[in-house]
């Protein structure tokens, strides 16, 4: 298929997320627009990423003016067309958004609301057509510790950290780390960890504070779904 013509999914600034698509790109091609001088987009649909545009700054706790980097829409080198569809791809909560500003500007939404256009949450539930063994008595006997937070937004909507800090006064015994409490684990910070170092560190928890950042409709966070299939924690 010539990459002028035909039907195909057109990204701007957002290739990355959507090379992960692997049966959707042998069907569909996808392409990225942000070099592109000339394209033809007929046949074709542009999906914009939600967090390119709506990442508003912030001081502390207060928010200031945002201008929701209107220039990255503007920047966008191709005339609008009406008969190709914009799409918004949203896979975070919209708290930090004034999404209002792009009310007349997308015509499709893609997010883990239930009711966008295209419903693309982070995980799901599927039945397996096989059974699946999977030796759960021997994963939990190999955990050594308890309960596991790693926290890096304190820029949240709910109470999430006072929560939390009411289970330990409670007695409930937690490992906190993150930017929240300024605590890295050892041999294995943030910024330049070795190969494998996420999974050495935690997997040996049994359980994970998995909360939202917000309390939003149908909005589930990816921890829920990436603490308990790649490193088998019971996610709260």
């Amino acid at each position: 298929m010539s990459r002028k013509t035909g039907d195909a999914i057109c990204t701007w600034k957002y290739l990355g997320q959507f090379k992960k698509l692997g049966v959707c790109a042998s069907m569909v091609p996808i392409w990225d627009l942000q070099d592109e001088k000339e394209e033809d987009l007929s046949g074709k649909i542009v999906i914009f990423a939600a967090t390119n545009f709506f990442s508003a700054p912030f001081t502390n706790s207060n928010f200031q003016e945002c201008n929701l980097n209107l220039r990255e829409i503007s920047s966008f080198p191709f005339p609008r067309r009406q008969e190709i569809p914009y799409v918004m791809v949203a896979y975070e909560s919209p708290y930090n958004a004034k999404l209002e500003t792009y009310k007349d500007f997308f015509n499709w939404t893609m997010s883990y609301r239930i009711d966008s256009d295209v419903f693309a949450p982070y995980g799901g539930l599927l039945r397996n057509s096989e059974l699946v063994k999977v030796n759960y008595t021997e994963i939990w006997k190999s955990k050594t510790k308890g309960t596991l937070w790693l926290v890096s937004n304190n820029i949240v909507n709910n109470k999430r950290k006072k929560l939390v800090e009411k289970l330990i006064e409670n007695g409930m015994k937690v490992d906190l780390y993150g930017k929240v409490y300024n605590r890295e684990p050892d041999n294995c910070p943030r910024d330049g960890a070795q190969e494998g170092c996420d999974e050495r560190f935690q997997s040996p928890y049994k359980f994970v504070i998995a909360f939202e950042n917000s309390n939003c409709k149908d909005y589930v966070t990816e921890k829920f779904w990436r603490k308990a299939e790649q490193y088998k924690m019971v996610p709260i």
